[in-house]
């Protein structure tokens, strides 16, 4: 376990003997794509630190059905403000492929490391970026129309487009997967995207694309 930490940027400054006393109250664990990290609703005993993989973090509605939120990479906290506010877990976290998390009992590292001001700093700056998040979401669900929210997909993250199914990229957006795939097929035929044997998307008309959403 010390020689994950010591590889993890968030650690740097940790002593040999605080990254000793840092390993006694962690759990690396690893997951299989598809399996949750943890459920809306549930406690917050541990600090989930991401270290491989990618989560999706989601709610679920009185319907039963997923609103998207957002997507974690590594190396980045999950969901740390339950902890911080003593919460149960606002919203579920699935892996989207195989990762790994380190957890940490929140309690010890409080009472242990939480005067490390480097550290600190690091818990901040992931809570300020979940705040952005939130933001943001709130923006695509309640400003953007379908057509726009599609084309910040596109325009952002269109790498996606090669390796995830297209009825999942439309729960990323939380749009139907027939109108995903209705609006898709429009900017294509309208000669805006193209795609690439490899199943790769091209963009032909960016400027198109981004004066759909950006005001």
């Amino acid at each position: 376990m010390k020689a994950v930490l010591k590889q993890i940027s968030f650690f740097k400054n940790f002593s040999e003997n605080e990254l000793n006393e840092l390993a006694k109250i962690c759990i690396h664990k690893s997951y299989e794509k598809g399996e949750m990290l943890f459920f809306e609703g549930e406690s917050s005993k541990y600090l989930h630190l991401l270290i491989k993989g990618n989560i999706k973090v989601y709610k679920t509605n009185q319907k039963g059905a997923e609103i998207f939120m957002h997507k974690l990479t590594p190396i980045s906290f999950v969901a740390e403000l339950a902890n911080f506010e003593n919460i149960p877990f606002p919203a579920s976290a699935c892996f989207l492929n195989s990762g790994e998390v380190i957890k940490i009992d929140f309690d010890e590292l409080k009472n242990k490391f939480l005067t490390k001001s480097d550290f600190v700093l690091a818990l901040l700056s992931g809570l300020s970026k979940k705040l952005i998040y939130l933001s943001e979401f709130v923006h695509n669900e309640m400003i953007l129309s379908a057509e726009a929210k599609l084309a910040k997909l596109i325009c952002e993250q269109n790498e996606l487009f090669k390796t995830i199914k297209h009825i999942q990229l439309a729960s990323f957006i939380n749009l139907a997967p027939e109108t995903f795939s209705r609006l898709l097929a429009k900017f294509k035929n309208d000669g805006i995207i193209s795609f690439n044997d490899d199943k790769s998307l091209v963009i032909h008309d960016e400027k198109y694309l981004r004066s759909l959403y950006e005001i």
